[in-house]
């Protein structure tokens, strides 16, 4: 049932270790499916405290509409796309890499990662690189700089030896430090540990201290993979394996075609996963659109019905229960309009949507503006007095017929001090500004006229 509202609008307004990293932050959203009313512009957009992103989206049947014709419109609220959530990864190599035949591949893996994270464009993933061997060294700490996270892999060298544990926790710090305040339950933080476990042979507790290091790790939060380069046979492999978050977190560093995919899985096991996992609860959504006064509202087709309506029938409201969740629920309403005048016009003076996501915070955003063009449908080309046609270059004749509303005197009636009607029609001859002399771009160009002289 209808309610109706005061008087005044309502207006305000993975390893290619994979993540389609691009879904933390900037990839085609299903956002994307709807035509955007301007193409050009950035979808509007808020971030909740509880790292929700709402987007919205306008979308219109055409750009251009005859008088007597109508016009649909779709407002969308796409809910929580694309989390943004910053991503810090911390890469632990084992100096024993550089004995080996494997340290191609894991070079190549670790390639990889970086492209796929493509860095430049997500200022919010940082890299950091530490080495261990018998001492720990710091190579690079988290930079958003792939070019030097790649020179740090390349100086990963040095004496093998068993201080897995103290890269891991090394590793770790660096991370920690890396945050620069941001609360630790908005972000995502991963350690990946490249190693031979040649350590691992040894009977010094080095895969006691390493796994000591890992549960550490693990009880902050931190995601922990492990990238085993050894023989396969080597009883190396069982140590790397416990290191390791999970057993399907845990990768053999010749199977190359397997570490291409390690990010595809975090981003289904890790990533697209909410931070707060009750995303159940229904939250209210308010969407509150004006019409502009261009067009009137067919209150027929609009779907759903507005909960409120102001007394001019020109604000409309829709309170939505709905679940912002991820992957993005899409919220819709659309409606129809009828233009009133001739001319290029917005649709709406305004439109935002009001919610609330599933931690309880709050946010608004404004929906995307769109304008049509509104053109009598009676119009056509041969209303360009013959002179013009002579007289005027083609590309002007083409550029005014493209966009009507540009030229002098569309949308005006033959007389402008006297009513509508068969004796006072719109101007709709092109013609030159002064019959009968030379075109000019300035002096004399082109206009709408009432007949041909």
């Amino acid at each position: 049932m209808n309610r109706r509202l005061p008087g005044f609008a309502l207006t305000t307004a993975a390893i290619a270790l994979a993540l389609a990293v691009a879904t933390l932050h900037h990839t085609p959203t299903s956002a994307a499916l709807a035509r955007r009313a301007e193409p050009t512009a950035t979808p509007p957009s808020v971030t909740t405290r509880s790292r929700c992103r709402v987007e919205t989206a306008r979308e219109v049947d055409g750009a251009r509409v005859g008088l007597t014709d109508t016009v649909g419109v779709t407002l969308t609220v796409f809910g929580c796309v694309q989390p943004a959530y910053p991503l810090h990864v911390a890469l632990i190599l084992d100096n024993h890499l550089g004995e080996n035949d494997d340290v191609g591949n894991v070079r190549a893996a670790i390639d990889g990662l970086l492209t796929t994270f493509d860095m430049p464009a997500n200022p919010t993933t940082k890299v950091a690189v530490v080495s261990f061997g018998v001492a720990v060294q710091t190579l690079v700490g988290p930079t958003n700089d792939d070019q030097r996270v790649r020179g740090a892999v390349r100086r990963a060298r040095g004496p093998a030896g068993a201080a897995v544990d103290r890269g891991l926790d090394r590793a770790r710090g660096e991370l920690h430090r890396g945050r620069r305040g941001q609360e630790r339950d908005a972000m995502r933080e991963v350690l990946i540990l490249f190693s031979s476990a040649a350590w691992a042979a040894g009977k010094d507790g080095s895969c006691t201290d390493a796994l000591s290091a890992a549960a550490r790790a693990k009880a902050e939060g931190y995601l922990v993979i492990s990238v085993f380069s050894g023989p396969s046979a080597s009883g190396s492999v069982l140590c790397m394996r416990r290191i390791a978050t999970s057993p399907r977190y845990f990768f053999e560093s010749r199977q190359v075609d397997q570490l291409s995919h390690i990010f595809d899985r975090i981003v289904i096991d890790y990533v697209h996963h909410p931070i707060d996992r009750d995303a159940s609860r229904p939250v209210n959504i308010v969407i509150t659109e004006t019409i502009a006064p261009a067009f009137t509202l067919d209150p027929a087709t609009v779907d759903p019905p507005p909960d409120a309506t102001s007394p001019d029938g020109r604000t409309l409201r829709w309170q939505l229960p709905a679940t912002i969740t991820y992957p993005a629920a899409a919220i819709t309403v659309t409606y129809r309009l009828r233009p009133t005048a001739i001319g290029l016009w917005p649709v709406s003076l305004g439109a935002t949507a009001a919610f609330t996501d599933a931690r309880a915070a709050r946010g608004t955003v404004a929906f995307p503006p769109a304008s049509i063009e509104v053109v009598d449908p009676t119009f056509t080309d041969a209303r360009i007095c013959p002179a013009t046609r002579s007289a005027v270059p083609a590309d002007v004749i083409a550029a005014a017929l493209a966009h009507p509303e540009r030229v002098s005197g569309w949308g005006l009636r033959c007389s402008t001090n006297q009513p509508a009607g068969p004796a006072n029609p719109l101007r709709q001859s092109m013609r030159l500004s002064r019959p009968g002399m030379a075109y000019h771009p300035v002096a004399n160009g082109v206009v709408w006229a009432c007949g041909c002289r």
